[in-house]
């Protein structure tokens, strides 16, 4: 197979169109050796995969684009990104879960892959996560008790239909809170790495007594937990 340089033209469609066309092209050459694991309907949405353990990841980044009224008029560069619809392919069976909007989306299985229909606005981008079981709980656990300036642990677990950690990276927001509902140092966006996050939170000797929520949100499916410790004097 010999891939030929191309001298890019001026204007920005015509060399658009130029690549996509040696894309096409290419892609026809590898089709008899090649199998693709994830898939794009449309040359304007970029697909890239990753892969953690048995979970997949899938970004999606829409790049159809026309002249705007900034630099346009030059035919240079096509600044204004347009939206579009496609159909993303992903080889394999699983559970799809949406990152950016943090609930599970339909997927239709067609033999061995997974077809999603999905909607991209002006330059958007998705990112999905497919997993071999679904997600079914989160588990927090936390100290009852504790006292101003002590450390305490929280342990976070993601877990899926037989109670077990999902074999994943699945992102997670743990937030402590305080009896006034002011968060506390260490909250903030996590990585559940095998489905599990522990953190250790430094509570300051100043910090206010009574009741404190500490709450977790796994950002694959939207599900919660809160947990709350006495903090005393």
């Amino acid at each position: 197979m010999l891939v030929e340089a191309h001298a890019r033209p001026k204007e920005a469609d015509a060399a658009r169109r130029l690549n996509i066309e040696k894309a096409l092209a290419l892609r026809a050459a590898l089709d008899p050796r090649y199998e693709r694991l994830a898939d794009s309907s449309t040359p304007d949405v970029i697909p890239h995969l990753r892969r953690y353990g048995s979970t997949d990841y899938l970004f999606a980044v829409n790049d159809r684009r026309q002249y705007g009224d900034y630099v346009g008029h030059h035919g240079l560069v096509m600044e204004d990104g347009l939206p579009t619809d496609a159909t993303l392919t992903l080889r394999r069976a699983g559970y799809v879960y949406d990152l950016v909007a943090g609930r599970k989306v339909a997927a239709t299985a067609e033999g061995e892959a997974l077809r999603l229909d999905r909607h991209f606005g002006p330059c958007e981008g998705h990112l999905l996560m497919v997993t071999e079981r679904p997600i079914d709980s989160v588990r927090m656990t936390a100290p009852e008790r504790a006292a101003p300036g002590e450390r305490i642990s929280v342990e976070v677990a993601v877990l899926d239909d037989a109670g077990r950690p999902l074999d994943a990276v699945v992102p997670v927001r743990i937030d402590l809170l305080d009896p006034h509902g002011r968060a506390a140092e260490r909250s903030g966006f996590y990585g559940a790495k095998d489905g599990q996050v522990t953190i250790e939170a430094d509570l300051a000797t100043n910090d206010t007594p009574g009741l404190w929520r500490i709450t977790a949100r796994e950002l694959a499916s939207g599900l919660t937990h809160d947990v709350y410790v006495v903090v005393g004097q």
